[in-house]
């Protein structure tokens, strides 16, 4: 990327703010295409894409509309060959896993109206073999280990050329020309097109695309093999098992909220949650709690931003997918790419 005297950079394609999985998976998708992209990315403690479990489907709790179900079909059918692509390309697995999926208290539609990570259920007894509270085993869903799949994907971005900037973003200005991204150190960066896909930060860089901060708190467990067999939801919450023995528990759930200071009170509870829900995790070891903010609509649904700002043509918005933002992400790039390219 050019600098003039000024400080102002140009000669880019595309600028696309926000490293989460969002930004990362479009950007690596606008490289593979040919385009020149510079990647700023703030890094912020906290971002969902980092923090989040890495289930692939949106099961109960999580509410969609039917509006919805193409994007996330055809996102899930892209995951397993670009993982694979990303393995290949960079020598890092994102641990993309079918490992399928109890879920109990929720009833599911009859099979032929179910979209395909719902399909092929069966009835499974109840936490610890109960008899008393049946639930559904889902053995479509899979799962991404995030941390893997960010490593993965910054460095197919970096593989392809794409400049990343660690930079904290101060303002954005859509009225000129050419949308200006002015960075805290005072640079000013312009390009053809500009991709926002700052997550929970979205709103207060673009109004026109308010999102809430929806804080949740998350630990890992040392199970080995007294880990679950799959995935486990109950009571809006759920047990997520590695291959390698550590089990995956979450999450609290703060409206409004952006603290990523790890609580006592919500470790105690995923904790009695995670014995409850498996019995055999009552003396798993903790390994580590952390913290993520999800990006929401204001609404509070699942319904993100994916498409042009209005009135600004040239400013793609790639946010708010709250708690979808992983298993919508490769038909999210996917889209954006071909809005940002004109591509059919």
């Amino acid at each position: 990327m050019d600098q003039n005297a000024a400080g102002n950079r140009t000669a880019t394609d595309v600028v696309v703010v926000g490293g989460g999985v969002i930004g990362l998976w479009t950007a690596w998708q606008l490289a593979t295409n040919g385009a020149t992209v510079c990647l700023v990315d703030a890094a912020l403690p906290g971002q969902a894409s980092a923090a989040g479990g890495g289930i692939l489907a949106p099961i109960p709790p999580t509410v969609y509309s039917q509006a919805l179900v193409p994007l996330l079909e055809d996102s899930l059918l892209r995951y397993p060959a670009q993982c694979e692509q990303l393995a290949i390309m960079t020598g890092i697995s994102p641990e993309y896993w079918v490992s399928g999926c109890a879920v109990y208290g929720h009833s599911m539609p009859e099979d032929a109206e179910r979209p395909s990570w719902l399909r092929h259920a069966r009835s499974v007894p109840g936490p610890g073999g109960s008899s008393m509270r049946s639930g559904v085993w889902l053995p479509q869903v899979g799962q991404v280990r995030p941390p893997r799949l960010l490593a993965a994907l910054r460095a197919a971005c970096d593989q392809l050329g794409c400049d990343r900037l660690q930079q904290r973003v101060r303002s954005i200005d859509v009225q000129p020309a050419l949308p200006v991204v002015r960075l805290e150190d005072g640079r000013r960066l312009m390009a053809s097109k500009l991709v926002i896909a700052t997550g929970a930060w979205t709103g207060g860089l673009v109004p026109a695309a308010p999102t809430r901060p929806v804080a949740g708190q998350m630990l890992a467990l040392q199970a080995g093999d007294r880990a679950p067999e799959g995935i486990v939801i109950d009571d809006g919450r759920y047990l997520i098992p590695r291959q390698d023995g550590v089990v995956v528990v979450g999450s609290t759930l703060a409206i409004d909220s952006w603290s990523i200071q790890p609580d006592e009170a919500d470790t105690a509870s995923l904790r009695a949650f995670a014995e409850r829900a498996h019995p055999a995790l009552a003396d798993a070891r903790l390994i580590s709690r952390w913290c993520g903010v999800r990006p929401a609509p204001a609404a509070l649904n699942d319904t993100p931003f994916i498409g042009p700002l209005q009135g600004h043509d040239d400013v793609v918005l790639a946010t708010g997918h709250y708690r979808l933002g992983l298993s919508l992400a490769p038909a999210t790039a996917a889209r954006v790419v071909q809005q940002v390219t004109g591509a059919a």
